[in-house]
């Protein structure tokens, strides 16, 4: 019988590099007799993880993706098939839940999830919604919106009630990082699959800390730019913080707006790229001064 493995949440506990680890190495997987499933993947936002995406659109209707995932799995030579979305914990109800675990029926299931404190997680996806320029609210009207995502005890009974004969693996993301476990080995270990060598220990999607957000959300509410420039911002305040938010790496803060051009793509605008690199020029001082003065 063939081994379907679901990788199926938590958002902001290492999926980014579970998935971009699976879709840079298919030739070890396959030498293995692994497969992360081609099909229904979502492969134009790499930044954030190669993830089954399809895989919550339309399920049990007409539209639904996942008889062609079982198509793939059905005509494949490996033993072991990897699907992989975080948001398969929440964006599914009991209805869809309930046809997965018929679809897959003819299939040996695990279920993977990693989950994070709920405090951290909430405080983890504020940032990621300020970080990918999502949206400018508070985080009190984030809180108000969006608490429910911390209700994991609902969300993982739907899974156990219809796939009461399937194995739960269920990983606390904390005690991974208290025991400075990477995520990635830990997902291989989980699956039986053999490391193929030291797996560097970062973050493909990594967080804002608490001063990063606050200047990034002041960006979001002040320029209104194009989302790859966005981006280019966010990412070139996470590249300058540490997890503290305090600079890791920029030690003078009188450097010239230039400096900082090399972080926009050749399509941004000379007076675009002025602006942003004024702005950061700006929050780098702010932030020195809060820094030092706190």
């Amino acid at each position: 019988m063939k081994h379907v493995v679901l990788h199926i949440g938590q958002y902001k506990t290492g999926s980014s590099s579970i998935q971009n680890f699976l879709t840079s190495h298919p030739d070890y997987l396959a030498k293995n007799k692994v497969k992360f499933c081609e099909r229904c993947l979502l492969k134009n936002e790499p930044d954030v993880g190669i993830r089954h995406f399809k895989l919550t659109i339309n399920t049990a209707t007409e539209n639904c993706f996942w008889p062609d995932l079982v198509d793939e799995i059905k005509n494949g030579d490996e033993e072991t098939y990897i699907v992989s979305y975080e948001n398969m914990l929440f964006g599914l109800d009991e209805k869809q839940i309930a046809y997965i675990t018929q679809i897959l029926r003819e299939f040996d299931v695990s279920i993977i999830w990693y989950l994070r404190r709920q405090d951290k997680f909430l405080n983890s996806w504020y940032a990621e919604i300020i970080k990918s320029h999502k949206g400018t609210m508070t985080k009190s009207t984030f809180l108000k919106r969006y608490h429910t995502l911390g209700f994991y005890g609902k969300a993982l009974q739907k899974w156990h009630k219809h796939f009461d004969s399937a194995r739960f693996s269920v990983i606390s993301f904390e005690q991974l990082k208290r025991e400075k476990q990477n995520v990635v080995d830990s997902f291989l270990q989980l699956t039986n699959i053999p490391k193929t060598h030291s797996i560097a220990n970062h973050a493909d999607n990594p967080s804002l800390g608490s001063k990063g957000v606050v200047n990034i959300l002041a960006f979001n509410k002040s320029v209104h730019l194009r989302p790859e420039i966005h981006r280019n911002v966010a990412q070139f305040f996470i590249n300058y913080f540490d997890d503290d938010s305090k600079f890791s790496l920029l030690t003078d803060f009188n450097l010239p707006v230039d400096f900082f051009s090399h972080h926009f793509d050749d399509k941004t605008p000379t007076a675009e790229n002025a602006q942003l690199s004024k702005f950061i020029v700006q929050t780098c001082k702010d932030c020195h001064a809060m820094i030092f003065f706190e």
